[in-house]
């Protein structure tokens, strides 16, 4: 296996957590 690949989904995923986040506080939908 390619560790960027595994890295890059690591990253996807901290960035959506902190978009998703982001939409809570300011009230936004809480659809995932």
């Amino acid at each position: 296996m390619d560790d960027r690949d595994s890295n890059q989904s690591i990253v996807s995923c901290c960035i959506s957590g902190k978009e998703y986040k982001a939409k809570s506080d300011t009230g936004g939908s809480l659809a995932l």
